[in-house]
């Protein structure tokens, strides 16, 4: 495991502010039923380097053109999928992790 990162029951959205503050625009997309989620979101520092460790079991976050105009800085997104399953889409292009 990459992060030892302490899961808690959070509001969905509290996530989302938290996701919002540490990473940028994003969209969360909870189930009908889903008012809280099993997860964490933790920031550490690494050579310079800001690393955003996320763990959810949202139904879906999505990052829309929209999205990435929002943001002030310039974000770097390199996804590692520990456990369980994910599917990630990028323009035509999805892959399962």
């Amino acid at each position: 495991m990459l992060a030892n990162i302490a899961h808690s029951k959070l509001l969905v959205e509290q996530f989302n502010t938290e996701l919002r503050d540490i990473c940028g625009a994003f969209q969360t997309q909870a189930t009908e039923q889903q008012t809280e989620h099993r997860g964490a979101l933790q920031v550490e520092e690494r050579f310079g380097l800001e690393f955003a460790h996320v763990a959810t079991d949202i139904h879906a976050i999505h990052r829309s053109n929209r999205d990435v105009r929002q943001d002030n800085g310039e974000n770097f997104f390199l996804i590692f999928q520990e456990e369980g399953r994910a599917l990630m889409s990028q323009n035509d292009t999805t892959c399962m992790l």
